[in-house]
């Protein structure tokens, strides 16, 4: 077999290359070796040079052509705009888009900066015009980030052009934006936060039904966006309420990257080998899990050939999308956030989707949960002064996966506390949103109640763009700073208080069981009721548990006529108390009492003991 040249490696199949210089990564796939090869060397030669990092378009046209004359299609469009717009359509079938979301916002960018190239032809269109455009871009103060979609149009417009043969090379490959100095709207930073459990549920309650899952794994299960779309049916055991992460998804490139260390799987390998794991999940995710397959998968299959391609399908997917891009999320990503108020505008900081993982990492960093489960949990190595990678820290530290229930207790506590429960109602993803005064109103609490619950985080802000529209709509235009509050966050906030209405507080119970706040928190304590601590510090008891307890206390007070205390039971036979239970602790029945664990015995075997002692 010939030699493989520097950076090239075989997976699978097909001959993949992959070089860094100066923190540029490069990436690219072949068929046969000395493609693969060739390529190499077509990099070393232009990084020697000082020329641009060649394409692989430019490569195979060189490669497969060499010296020939590049014969265009005779249908393919030449002009710019049209190249601009068959490519936005590439792009969206290849992703996964659905037309109303990024590729609208793409024709949008297009149609505002566009015009700036006048539709040329793209054969005459050249690398410095390219520049120019960038110049214009930084000219309207557009930020950096902004400024590279609009130039991304123009490379993905160039490689179609490529692609149908009109071009050798990309004369916008490289050409980025630059650092906006004046940008237009000046914002100053905030700390980020991580978001509740509420906020997440309403989050989710934005996306269809067969999507909303997905938004809960990444914060409850702290998984990538690639593992959640890497999920099949049988990495769910609902036995155990586990989940087994062995593969990513939602690329292309994910999807044909194959695993040298797992021969049995063909694609989906992780990111590291510590992002090989099975996790424990809460028992709130799990109702969600459950529910998500039985509504989109259907029961499982009695037959065991249609039950091994049940098994086989992917988690997150329809019939139609059998292995959907992470486009179906990240499109209606922005859009969600606003509609929940959740967006840059409203909260101070950006979210983005790996930012509910971090959000969910949180969450168990602050529960005392010991450092190696937290990584063990999120497929994290762990540094090298922790011993190296995580299998090696699992060797010294000898830590099974049982210990990770830790997590998922944690976990419960934490939903149970703040949201109850997962489930979206399709009445709380469609709640209107509504005034101050309207919140105030349906939730039965004073207008300045209703501002204190946004800044603890149970009420969220209404979009600024649908405030506007309803301002318009009721002819309020003069009350510029008037308050809208998210209608799905007020129908969440409205669950939580019906949850917590069934709860008794701590002087409730007090007063229930008719002794101190001391003595009901022993009983806390020693787990004769059950109680809950929100993030107001408050306890929140069951209502079962009391009653019970209520009902062994008043047992004690009918029964308390055929008892005596320890201390009188000694002094009928002129003993001490420890001599009197080292005696006749085995000859007498009796009881502790529930509240203060003092011992008390039956009174007719007391006096009958005293009588046969006397005579």
């Amino acid at each position: 077999m010939r030699g493989l040249a520097k950076g090239v490696h075989r997976t699978g199949g097909t001959y993949r290359v992959q070089r860094e210089r100066r923190g540029h990564s490069v990436r690219a796939s072949f068929k046969t070796l000395a493609e693969a090869n060739a390529y190499a060397l077509a990099l070393d030669a232009a990084w020697a040079a000082g020329a641009p990092t060649p394409s692989v378009y430019e490569f195979q046209a060189a490669f497969t052509q060499p010296g020939a004359r590049r014969i265009p299609d005779e249908d393919a469009p030449t002009r710019l705009d049209d190249l601009v717009e068959r490519a936005i359509v590439a792009h969206q079938a290849n992703k996964h888009l659905d037309s109303d979301g990024v590729p609208k916002k793409q024709r949008a960018q297009w149609r505002k900066h566009g015009p700036f190239f006048g539709n040329p032809d793209v054969r005459n269109l050249t690398r410095e015009r390219v520049h120019d455009f960038a110049d214009h871009l930084y000219a309207n103060r557009l930020e950096r980030s902004t400024a590279n979609e609009h130039l991304r149009l123009v490379r993905m417009a160039c490689d179609m052009a490529m692609e149908l043969k009109l071009t050798p090379t990309n004369v916008a490959r490289g050409v980025v934006g630059c650092h906006q100095d004046n940008p237009r709207t000046q914002r100053d930073r905030v700390q980020p936060r991580p978001l509740t459990p509420t906020e997440v549920k309403t989050l989710a309650a934005q996306f269809p039904a067969w999507l909303r899952l997905g938004v809960l794994l990444m914060y409850v299960a702290c998984l990538r966006i690639s593992e959640v779309f890497g999920l099949e049916l049988r990495d769910w055991d609902p036995v155990t309420q586990t989940l087994s992460v062995r593969r990513q998804g939602g690329l292309g490139k994910n999807e044909g990257k194959r695993d040298p260390y797992r021969a049995g799987e063909a694609d989906g390998r992780l990111k590291t080998k510590s992002s090989r794991r099975r996790i424990p999940v809460a028992s709130a995710l799990a109702e969600v899990i459950d529910q998500h397959i039985e509504a989109q998968h259907g029961p499982r299959p009695l037959t065991a050939d249609l039950e091994l391609a049940w098994l086989k399908r992917r988690m997150i997917s329809t019939a139609e999308l059998p292995k959907p891009r992470q486009g179906v999320i990240t499109d209606r990503w922005e859009e969600a956030l606003h509609d929940v108020g959740l967006d840059f505008d409203s909260v101070g900081f950006k979210i983005g989707r790996h930012f509910l993982r971090k959000a969910g990492s949180t969450v168990i960093g602050i529960g005392d949960i010991r450092g190696k489960l937290w990584s063990s949990y999120l497929g994290h190595e762990t540094p090298a002064e922790f011993g190296g990678s995580l299998t090696t820290v699992r060797h010294y530290f000898d830590l099974p996966d049982e210990e990770l229930v830790a997590v998922a207790e944690r976990w419960e506590q934490v939903i149970r506390e703040d949201v109850g429960d997962l489930i979206i109602s399709e009445e709380m993803a469609n709640t209107p949103h509504m005034t101050r005064q309207e919140a105030a109103l349906v939730l039965g609490v004073h207008q300045t109640q209703v501002a204190w619950l946004i800044k603890q985080g149970h009420l969220l802000l209404a979009p600024n763009h649908e405030v506007t529209d309803l301002r318009r709509k009721a002819g309020t235009r003069k009350f510029k700073k008037r308050i809208m509050v998210s209608g799905p966050s007020v129908h969440a906030e409205m669950e939580r208080r019906q949850r917590w209405a069934s709860r008794l507080t701590e002087k409730d119970v007090a007063r229930e069981l008719g002794t101190s706040h001391h003595n009901v928190g022993c009983l806390r304590e020693r787990g004769l009721l059950t109680a809950e601590r929100g993030r107001d510090n408050v306890w929140s008891f069951d209502t079962d548990s009391v009653q019970a307890v209520a009902e062994a206390l008043s047992k004690e007070r009918e029964e308390a006529e055929l008892y005596m205390a320890v201390g009188e039971a000694a002094r009928r036979f002129g003993l001490a108390v420890y001599q009197f239970e080292k005696v006749f602790l085995e000859r007498v029945r009796g009881r502790t009492l529930l509240v203060t664990r003092q011992r008390q015995y039956l009174r007719s075997d007391v006096e009958a003991l005293v009588t046969k002692r006397v005579g």
